[in-house]
């Protein structure tokens, strides 16, 4: 996955700051023990999100500490490092052994519902068949695509349909479709199951959609090694120099799969007074991104900021919509969150 934070600073401003206090570390060894006091002091110093999370890392690590053996097999030591990652439960939180073979991730959607049928909502409101005049912006060198249009069941709301932003969009390809969707009395923006990709096109995309500047929140960015240790950015989003600003009502629907780069344009969007949200709490993970590799050459990535959003909640575990909706399982037909949408416009 892409880091969230490529930012055209054009459009959206970040305070980054470079004063991350300097630490110093004797040149770590790679038995059991030294590669178990690397990675927890990493994550002690490192992850932004302990008060968040709930957890006491150095408590963690000194519980742990004991049980690090210098008979402990390879695996047997990765099992007792994972706990760092299954305690942080922050989806760009990871460990990984050089050949794979060992792979501690969290899931962060894992005991959520499903909040999207790419089937049902292609074939009665997207796709080429249910709507002929579908507007597609497909990259050539890109595996995903972007749909955009009027729903066939109102033919006054139009839709964009993003299912990652990990895309290649022009400048002209953006005003295209907002000047193709300028007459709509509503706009859906659909980002279920959007895992992420650039920041730079959320914020572009996100541009259309106000006239004046936007404050989204504040990250807070882990820039020492005290539990306190946190430098402040005020996020912004500056309006698109455009004549296609759309200022109507919009939905955007989101679910637990929505994650990074998906889940800061549900963040800045939701900033915005024209915009409600429909569907389930978004997944998270929108902090900055660190990674690196132990001595014995195991890859570890961190989340080390917390961004809050202008109503002062943390935003990585997630945030529930304006308007709770689940998709029926049984239902076929229809999605219940597209037509949930097109009330809430109608």
């Amino acid at each position: 996955m892409k880091s969230i934070f490529k930012i055209s600073l054009l459009l959206i401003t970040f305070s980054f700051v470079s004063c991350e206090k300097l630490i110093e570390h004797p040149q770590p060894g790679t038995d059991n023990l030294s590669l178990f006091n690397e990675y927890s002091q990493l994550c002690i110093e490192k992850f932004g999100l302990e008060d968040v999370k709930g957890i006491d890392l150095a408590e963690l690590a000194d519980s742990i500490r004991p049980h690090v053996t210098p008979d402990l097999s390879e695996e047997e030591l990765f099992d007792l490092m994972g706990l760092f990652v299954d305690r942080m439960q922050e989806g760009h939180t990871s460990l990984k052994s050089i050949d794979f073979d060992f792979n501690k991730s969290y899931y962060w959607f894992t005991g959520y519902p499903l909040g999207l049928n790419p089937a049902i909502a292609n074939a009665n409101y997207y796709g080429v068949e249910a709507n002929p005049d579908v507007q597609i912006i497909a990259p050539p060198d890109g595996f995903y695509e972007i749909y955009y249009g009027y729903l066939p069941q109102d033919k006054e709301i139009g839709y964009i349909h993003v299912l990652s932003f990990d895309l290649a969009i022009s400048d002209a390809e953006l005003e295209t479709m907002m000047s193709y969707l300028k007459d709509a009395k509503g706009i859906i923006i659909d980002v279920r199951s959007n895992i992420g990709g650039y920041m730079e096109l959320v914020a572009r995309l996100a541009s259309y959609f106000t006239e004046s500047e936007v404050v989204m929140g504040t990250n807070y960015i882990k820039n020492g090694p005290g539990k306190d240790d946190f430098a402040a950015s005020t996020m912004k989003l500056e309006p698109a120099d455009s004549p296609h600003i759309y200022t109507g009502p919009v939905v955007v629907l989101q679910d637990r799969v929505t994650f990074s780069a998906g889940s800061l344009f549900c963040v800045v969007m939701n900033a915005m007074d024209n915009t409600t949200s429909i569907g389930i709490r978004f997944g998270g993970g929108t902090g900055e991104i660190m990674d690196g590799f132990l001595a014995n050459g195991w890859h570890w990535t961190l989340s080390t900021s917390n961004l809050v959003d202008t109503e002062g909640r943390p935003t990585d575990p997630g945030l529930d919509p304006d308007i709770p909706m689940l998709l029926n399982p049984e239902d076929t037909d229809t999605d219940a969150i597209i037509e949930r949408a097109i009330l809430e416009l109608q």
